[in-house]
């Protein structure tokens, strides 16, 4: 074999390892704080809405 096909494969190798990480951990592992378009309004809000 020549030295540049077995370079490229260990390339390719590397690649596709480092690509299949980044995507099973996109799929195991939560956001820390997600954020969210119709949250409800939190309490204190609300309270201070009410005393005005």
């Amino acid at each position: 074999m020549d030295f540049q096909l077995i370079t490229a494969l260990f390339l390719g190798f590397i690649a596709l390892f480092y690509v299949g990480k980044k995507f099973i951990k996109q799929f195991t592992q939560t956001e820390k704080d997600p954020k969210c378009d119709n949250c409800p309004v939190p309490d204190k809000k609300l309270k201070m809405k009410n005393e005005k």
